[in-house]
């Protein structure tokens, strides 16, 4: 067991320290957030430029109303003052059959003068925000306060569509994916790449084939632990904080309870334990990163798959499909999560899952052991099916 957890902290601090782990960490969360903020930054420029200034005070309304034209011709400005008790309902409506933005609520004597109903594209809060300082009437600093309006549960739902628990699912879905993918192709390079340089030679006259395997499922797991842990961290972060809500004008909220996001640990562990196990067989095998590359697919198209069937899961969790689907140990760590993310599945549904999966790893860890313990002092072209097996029945 020592020689194994060496193996495994040299894995862990050699990746740990590489540039590419550093530029993976940040480079991902940015191009999701980036891709977010984007949807949000132009979905709010794809709905309807249009926008009412509502006051009390007749003139304050016009004046607002003037100079906002004024500051964007590409945006239509109504106003209406003196406001009636139909008014907010009116506009209301207006906002959820998406005819307008919103509407901006200016009352001098209100404590706070200047509140928006909607949800503002981007830059329109700093337009507003600027024609108000222009005006005399209204104390100052003026802060505009952002608030949502009151929509049907139908509505609500399809405009907190970044928040749901769908869109929280699916991007946990392709953090698990991505990760599981890049660290098991990194089992089996690692493995190629010390097979290439004869490094085991001289590594395997102190541990056994077995120890050396689990060191490095180990070690690279922990690597992959850590950094999707950073992530999540970060993503903790910024939905905590009122940057997103002041950058986009929507509040972003995790639909997902602590026992969810433990299943998730629980299943990318379980999950990268199996396709690593896959990996260090592949690796063995080869003699070449070139070979590895054409072997690739063997640990892709089984999470593709994945991919091609999240959306039909994401519709039912719960329906027949889902069941089976979840119950098949090479889909079970992306679908089984799915559906707790989404859906309600019977707990013995769940618990079942994890068997099969506890049962698939040490089956697939046995044969590893039995291809790696040959495999990896193999040279020369690669072995075919019936050597493989037959390197299986060696003790």
């Amino acid at each position: 067991m020592r020689k194994t957890l060496l193996i495994a902290r040299r894995e862990f601090m050699e990746r740990i320290r590489a540039k590419s782990f550093v530029v993976m960490t940040v480079l991902i969360p940015v191009l999701m957030g980036g891709g977010l903020f984007a949807s949000i930054y132009f979905g709010g420029h794809t709905r309807a430029a249009h926008i009412t200034v509502v006051s009390p005070d007749t003139q304050l309304a016009i004046d607002v109303e003037n100079k906002l034209a004024a500051e964007d011709p590409a945006l239509v400005v109504d106003a209406i003052s003196p406001p009636t008790a139909d008014t907010m309902h009116i506009l209301s409506a207006d906002v959820e059959d998406k005819e307008s933005e919103g509407f901006l609520w200016v009352d001098a004597s209100a404590p706070q003068q200047a509140i928006f109903y909607g949800a503002p594209a981007m830059h329109r809060l700093a337009e507003l925000q600027q024609v108000l300082q222009q005006q005399g009437t209204l104390r100052h600093p003026i802060q505009i306060a952002p608030r949502k309006i009151r929509m049907s549960q139908r509505q609500t739902e399809s405009l907190s569509k970044p928040s749901s628990a769908k869109a929280i699912a699916g991007f946990f879905f392709i953090l698990m994916y991505m990760a599981v993918m890049f660290y098991g192709v990194n089992v089996a390079r690692s493995i190629t790449e010390e097979k290439t340089s004869r490094v085991f030679e001289v590594m395997l006259a102190t541990v056994t084939p077995e120890e050396m395997m689990a060191g490095k499922v180990i070690g690279v797991g922990g690597v992959g632990l850590t950094q999707v842990f950073i992530w999540i961290a970060a993503a903790a972060v910024l939905i905590a904080t009122p940057l997103v809500p002041m950058l986009t004008g929507v509040k972003i909220t995790v639909a997902l309870s602590i026992g969810q996001m433990l299943f998730f640990l629980l299943m990318f562990a379980l999950g990268f334990m199996l396709y690593a196990s896959i990996a260090a067989i592949l690796g063995a095998i080869v003699n070449s990163e070139q070979e590895l590359s054409q072997l690739n697919m063997v640990l892709a198209m089984p999470l593709a798959a994945c991919l091609f069937l999240l959306a039909p899961i994401m519709g039912n969790p719960d329906g027949l499909l889902a069941v089976l689907v979840s119950l098949v140990p090479l889909w079970t760590p992306l679908i089984m999560f799915t559906r707790m993310a989404v859906g309600h599945p019977p707990a013995w549904q769940v618990v079942l899952s994890v068997v099969d999966l506890v049962a698939a790893i040490y089956a697939m860890m046995w044969i590893a052991s039995r291809v790696y313990r040959v495999g990896i002092l193999m040279y020369g072209k690669r072995p075919t099916i019936k050597e493989i097996l037959r390197w299986m029945q060696y003790s």
